[in-house]
């Protein structure tokens, strides 16, 4: 290897020692490179698609066990230089640049037919928008398939659920993914737009959602609206699609909250225990007279004790001033209880399309989130054409099994195949109604009990599973296998979900003319006009299943004959682009120098092993499997020790901790008695806490 070394002198002059053998080595098996043949054997097998260790475990295992080579010396970043110099990228990565890569996969999607209309809205950083009113250093991009917009469209109506939310770790520039997702009709989350942006405030949320409202010609209006505790999700809904019919927050995030701010209280663990309990049987009940009774006997209580003060205002300050976003008694009927599936939905993007790892090109990021959409999509079409047994389906199951628990004299029956009632727990009377109207055909809902041969529209329940958690409860299985009521229930043509919605128009007035205006001044003006240059609007002439199909027709539009012409074609734009514009001549030789190899590495791409021919020989059916060898551990369970934990409270608890709110009285713990507690009493022992209500 020939060493040339240069230094410039302070003259101008250029001096250069040239060094025909190594410096500072010798020719040592550590310093020399793998030869053009073992990369390219190394190229066949990730342009397979073999993963990285399985590569790296074969090419060590192909050194000579006598003296160590330099295939023993592959590391995984020698794997991804391969990976680069053969252009084996499987389309993530078009360009060194990140910047330029996604805007090099913004124009391939544009001219993919099936793909065009992909790519909704993009405003790249450095440059200025003239539809919206953004900084020159924000970026904004916009993605949603006509796939999605046609389920936007089922699931988005009125007095659906849909979800808003924002999540960061996906690229090393902070630009947070934004999701809006609905609930499909099995329960499930379904994603209808993307957004990736700089910040995530008032002026970005607008402008993502004024673009999937033009995307689909009109406002999602009369929605559920749930986000996180923060006003930018419906400051921005307000101003782009109207005052929604209600906005919740989710439970899960509430009781986080709560669970986090338990260090104001300044006692013992006791002491938060009791604290926890109380707000949560707070937010569990369902009166909303003895609610707000219960919540003023429970602040004046708090505030009155030092050690729960602090805790007490931040309650107040909090919560204690919008129950009608948090609390049971105002959301009974809506059948919506968290927004669960958009953190899931984050959590699968995260630790299985990116393999929990934080990438920081956003190029690889975007086509992370392509193939969860693929994955989602193909789901779907599973959905329409087949079915799918989802754990709603298996919590309706459970729960009618439960229901032959319930004896028969708990029920009576109010109005014949209309009314009855089901005494349950601590004697609460649960109330048993047939709707009057159904959104649907009958025997066209997923979410059904085929035995009782009714759906989660046909009855309603006072309890809170059929009131928040959108299932049939073990109530409404008894009273249709112990009366076997007619079913009355025509369909809703109007399919009006708001107006029957069992929550009196006192408590939320829905008003479609007034509409909050955001005061940020940043906010752009919400117009109804499309922009022809990056904003289409989403076919109606087309199925969804055709638009599923569509997302998957890649690879199949097109014959061998075809793709040659395409090729042809693709070579003379870029021989036109490199006479025109000499200095992207470098650019095109790289890539095209990259595809030259790849083609060659395709060339020799190792077939994949054939499966072993099946055996013809048949065994009897009643044959019993012969005992195989097993692994058991001989080590003996501890008993755990007994701690005390804030878990949310028990039936029986919520009844005594309200009950105690009223005047003092000792509050009882039904935990197992600590170690060492050799009392005769070990069914409920008596916790003297250091703080207790005062009755006054």
């Amino acid at each position: 290897m020939q060493h040339f070394f240069a230094g410039c002198i302070s003259t101008g002059a250029v001096s250069v020692s040239y060094y025909p053998e190594h410096s500072g080595h010798d020719c040592e098996l550590a310093h020399v490179p793998l030869r053009k043949e073992q990369r390219e054997h190394i190229a066949s097998k990730l342009a397979a698609g073999i993963p990285f260790d399985d590569v790296l475990d074969s090419v060590h295992l192909r050194g000579s066990a006598s003296c160590p080579t330099s295939l023993q010396f592959v590391t995984k970043k020698d794997l991804h230089n391969i990976t680069r110099d053969f252009g084996i990228d499987k389309g993530e990565v078009l360009y060194r640049n990140d910047a330029d890569s996604v805007a090099a996969w913004i124009e391939k999607t544009k001219l993919d037919p099936q793909t065009q209309d992909l790519v909704r809205f993009v405003k790249f950083q450095g440059e200025m928008s003239s539809s919206y009113n953004l900084r020159s250093d924000d970026f904004v991009l916009v993605i949603a398939s006509d796939a999605q917009l046609i389920g936007a469209r089922q699931f988005c109506g009125p007095g659906k659920e849909v979800c808003l939310d924002s999540t960061h770790g996906l690229n090393g520039y902070d630009f947070q993914l934004t999701t809006l997702l609905g609930i499909d009709e099995h329960g499930e989350g379904y994603p209808v737009a993307f957004c990736y942006s700089s910040r995530v405030d008032e002026c970005t949320m607008s402008v993502f959602l004024d673009v999937c409202k033009t995307a689909l010609n009109g406002a999602l209006k009369d929605i559920i609206l749930m986000t996180d505790d923060t006003p930018v999700y419906s400051n921005a809904w307000n101003a782009v699609m109207g005052k929604p019919a209600f906005r919740l927050l989710c439970t899960w995030h509430i009781d986080r909250a709560w669970r986090k701010n338990l260090p104001k209280v300044k006692g013992s663990m006791e002491l938060k225990a009791v604290m926890y309990k109380t707000v949560r049987s707070l937010m569990e009940m369902t009166d909303k007279d003895q609610f707000h009774v219960k919540m003023s006997q429970f602040l004046h209580a708090a505030k009155e004790d030092e050690k729960t003060q602090d805790f007490a205002n931040y309650f107040e300050n909090e919560y204690a001033h919008r129950p009608e976003m948090w609390a049971y008694s105002y959301r009974l009927g809506l059948k919506v209880h968290h927004n669960m599936h958009l953190e899931a939905m984050h959590r699968v993007i995260k630790h299985v399309h990116l393999q929990g790892r934080k990438v920081k090109r956003l190029d690889k990021s975007i086509h992370a989130l392509l193939r969860f959409l693929r994955q989602k999509m193909s789901d779907r079409l599973l959905k329409l054409h087949r079915g799918k047994w989802t754990k709603h389906v298996r919590g309706i199951r459970r729960r009618h099994n439960l229901s032959s628990n319930i004896p028969m004299e708990k029920s009576t029956c109010l109005e014949e195949n209309m009314v009855y009632t089901v005494e349950g727990a601590n004697d609460v009377q649960y109330t048993v109604r047939q709707s009057p109207t159904m959104p649907h055909v009958s025997d066209t809902c997923p979410l059904a009990c085929r035995e009782c041969n009714a759906c989660v529209h046909s009855f309603s329940c006072t309890c809170l599973d059929s009131a928040l958690r959108n299932t049939i409860c073990k109530h409404i299985h008894f009273i249709v296998r112990t009366y076997k009521p007619v079913r009355c229930s025509r369909v809703n043509e109007g399919n009006s979900a708001v107006a029957t919605l069992s929550i009196s128009a006192d408590d939320l007035t829905v008003d479609a003319m007034s509409h909050s205006v955001c005061d940020d001044s940043d906010v752009p003006e919400v117009s109804v006009e499309a922009i022809a240059e990056t904003q289409h609007a989403c076919p109606a002439n087309i199925t969804e299943s055709e638009a599923i199909l569509n997302m998957f027709s890649e690879g199949q539009a097109y014959n061998y004959d075809q793709y040659i012409v395409t090729a042809n074609s693709a070579w003379a734009a870029i021989s036109a682009t490199m006479e025109s514009h000499p200095d992207l001549a470098k650019v095109a030789a790289e890539h095209l120098t990259r595809l030259q190899s790849l083609l060659k590495v395709l060339q020799t791409k190792p077939d994949v092993p054939g499966l072993p021919t099946a055996c013809n020989e048949r065994e009897p059916s009643n044959k019993r499997a012969a005992t195989q060898r097993f692994f058991m551990s001989t080590k003996k369970a501890k008993r755990p020790r007994q701690q005390l934990t804030v878990s949310k409270p028990t039936g029986d608890e919520k009844k005594v901790i309200l009950h105690s709110l009223g005047g003092n009285m000792p509050l009882i713990s039904t935990q197992p008695p600590a170690e060492h507690d050799y009392s005769s009493d070990t069914l409920c022992h008596v916790i003297n806490f250091e703080h207790s209500y005062a009755a006054q």
